[in-house]
């Protein structure tokens, strides 16, 4: 759930898994009034919806599993996390 997962290994269980880096800064890092924790959630939450529904909107079956890990972290790489303030 962080931007500073992209290094770490994934377990073993998951290595005949599509893998793909969504890196998003943690919300439960931040600090403050109520209304910038509360916000920094909903934009990460915002963020993780695009992807999902980006992710969904591909053409699944028709995809090999590398032209799937492209894809999905083609939608990591372009999505603009929005709305996160790190204070």
């Amino acid at each position: 759930m962080c931007d500073q997962a992209v290094g770490e290994v994934c377990p073993v269980y998951l290595n005949s898994t599509i893998k793909a880096h969504w890196g998003l800064p943690d919300p439960a890092h931040i600090g403050g009034e109520e209304a910038i924790v509360t916000q920094a959630f909903q934009a990460t939450f915002d963020a993780l919806q695009e992807r999902v529904d980006a992710m969904l909107a591909l053409p699944l079956e028709q995809l090999s599993k590398a032209e799937l890990s492209t894809q999905l972290n083609l939608i990591g790489s372009q999505a603009i996390h929005r709305g996160y303030r790190n204070e």
